[in-house]
């Protein structure tokens, strides 16, 4: 199981966290299962000694080994291809996961047939190692998502792993040749190529020549890298080196060099007067820090999930938690949810990597984000997916069901910005162009270009609305 869990971190940066990634693991996992227990249990019975054993364990322990040298170019090589969304995640488990796991269920058939001395205890013997093996498999799965992906990382998991089976295996064929007083000796090994496998387990991540990393870990949630160069410091999710969630200017701290971040100011062009404003999604801070230098009166809260993202943007962002903004720690659907609050724009920027998460585009949540906002609140969001242009076309139908009116500002080849409320008068270039006026002489900026990339929206009928019940994302296409 604590391959299993290392498995979902392998392949996320790479193919995300869908239901086809997990669907995968676990149909890998089962069928590798399957086939093991069959082939352990026939060569038990052929041919039942220790040695077999140490070299069933021995196999999968080297393959976990240099698991974690291959599977970005494994990963890179599937994802470059493009089997599709269904295909990538299923050939990448097979290919990475399905031999270590078909010599894993040998192990238990493998044990049970050395250990029962007789007919009448294959019964006894049988109970007593699927007990302890289903228990191993709960604090493996425990310990595995709570403490060392957190602490440890990827990588050095497993050599972690692959270290105790090949320890396990070189313990099993000391103790089956000098009993107990053997075991001292493979106490001592396993030790010491503990401390070995420890040690090579170094930064998973190596920069490009003109980068250089300044801070690297595994979180709950994601592989937090913090890169720089000359000019920008980057903060990256997993190992995803297209995207960035915060790029920070080093000479000036609150402007981002992602474009899009230029673009979060327009909701003043529907609202001068904005004051209580909600930011869904931290990252490093850009949004909020923006707002700040803005206006300093503004009223800011914000939502991050990851606990170490905050600390991370505090750190090498210069975000400043209770003076940029309010940060809370929680799910932004969860938090929607339990606030008692109530805001003027609510700002949807909760993204990793390239996708917005499924959830946060259905009709039921944009009902819930109505809810706390005031009267003539407005809701803004960034949407980007490189894969599928289209994607707003359901996503504005769906807001469509909540809001009566909708803004899209096409700023990007596969970038958007989506203003939706409900005015009393439809969205028009004039209408833009006077509020445009106000916002410059208020706050000084210039938002003339950027209402320019506003364009009108025909939506075809046949279009689907997104709810909790079919929310495909990124997934959709136009013809699904």
């Amino acid at each position: 199981m604590s391959l299993e869990i290392l498995g979902s971190r392998i392949l996320a940066p790479y193919f995300g966290n869908s239901i086809f990634v997990w669907g995968s693991l676990i149909s890998v996992f089962m069928a590798a299962l399957s086939f093991g227990y069959y082939i352990g249990g026939r060569l038990a019975d052929k041919k039942p000694s220790y040695k077999i054993l140490a070299l069933i364990l021995l196999i999968p322990g080297s393959f976990i080994l240099v698991l974690p040298l291959v599977y970005p170019q494994v990963n890179n090589v599937i994802f470059n291809y493009d089997f599709g969304a269904r295909s990538n995640p299923l050939i990448a488990c097979l290919i990475l996961f399905f031999l270590p796991s078909c010599f894993l269920g040998a192990v238990s058939p493998f044990v049970i047939r050395m250990a029962a001395r007789s007919v009448e205890t294959v019964g006894n013997v049988s109970g007593t190692v699927y007990s302890i093996s289903t228990v191993g498999s709960i604090l493996g799965t425990l310990f595995t998502a709570f403490y060392l992906i957190p602490v440890l990382g990827i990588k050095t998991i497993g050599f972690l792993i692959g270290g105790c089976l090949v320890v396990t295996s070189s313990s099993t064929i000391f103790f089956s040749k000098r009993g107990r007083n053997g075991s001292k000796s493979a106490r001592l090994i396993s030790s010491l190529t503990l401390v070995l496998i420890l040690s090579a387990a170094g930064p998973s991540f190596a920069s490009a020549p003109e980068t250089r990393v300044l801070y690297e870990k595994d979180s709950l949630y994601y592989h937090i890298i913090v890169m720089e160069d000359s000019c920008c410091r980057y903060l990256k999710f997993d190992f995803d080196m297209r995207h960035y969630q915060s790029a920070m200017y080093l000479n000036t701290p609150y402007k981002s060099w992602l474009i899009y971040v230029d673009y979060i100011p327009l909701f003043f062009v529907f609202n001068p007067d904005a004051d209580d404003i909600l930011v869904l999604g931290l990252g490093g801070g850009s949004l909020p820090k923006l707002l700040h230098k803005i206006n300093p009166a503004l009223k800011i809260d914000a939502v991050e999930l990851d606990p170490e993202v905050l600390t991370v943007a505090e750190k090498f962002f210069y975000f400043r938690n209770g003076v940029h903004a309010n940060v809370y720690i929680n799910d932004a659907r969860i938090y929607t949810k339990k606030t008692d609050k109530k805001y003027d724009v609510i700002i949807l920027d909760a993204y990793k990597s390239e996708f917005a998460p499924y959830h946060l585009l259905t009709k039921e949540y944009f009902e819930e984000l109505s809810s706390i906002l005031k009267k003539g609140g407005l809701l803004l969001f960034n949407l980007y997916d490189p894969h599928n242009r289209e994607i707003y076309k359901p996503v504005i139908k769906t807001l469509l069901t909540v809001f009566n009116d909708t803004a899209l500002f096409d700023i990007l080849p596969d970038a958007d910005i989506i203003v939706a409320g409900n005015s009393t008068h439809k969205t028009t270039l004039e209408l833009l162009s006077n509020g445009a006026k106000i916002v410059r002489k208020r706050y000084g900026l210039n938002m003339m270009k950027r209402i320019q990339t506003w364009k009108e929206v025909d939506i075809d009928k046949n279009i689907p609305i997104f709810t909790d019940d079919y929310s495909p994302g990124s997934l959709y296409r136009i013809d699904d």
